[in-house]
């Protein structure tokens, strides 16, 4: 769609997460969000709807709108989602890190 062609190849990068197995597998094979807790880095200069690169073992898989700036992901990076407002210290967020709405995978 256009949407993902935009994601994938019109929005300037402005970081990049890694992702676990588990996540990978769920987000490759189940087309599943990306959660905190299935997030194991994170690098680079972004904030809440900036376009970032998906890392699995090394190789881009896929491009995403993030929901939370860097700061907030290197807090809660592994983290289970009902953890996340305590650790932030906000009542409300998001459960997902990258909702599956607003990921692209690369294949």
């Amino acid at each position: 769609s256009g949407k993902h062609h935009w994601l994938a190849f019109g929005k300037r990068l402005k970081g990049s997460i890694t992702i676990d197995d588990g996540c990978a597998c769920a987000v490759l094979d189940k087309g599943a969000s990306i959660l905190p807790a299935g997030i194991i880095d994170v690098d680079g200069a972004f904030g809440p709807g900036d376009t970032i690169s998906i890392y699995h073992d090394g190789k881009e898989i896929g491009r995403g709108l993030i929901n939370y700036g860097i700061e907030d992901m290197k807090a809660i990076k592994g983290h289970n989602t009902n953890d996340i407002a305590q650790i932030l210290g906000i009542n409300t967020t998001y459960d997902e890190a990258i909702h599956r709405n607003n990921l692209v995978l690369l294949h």
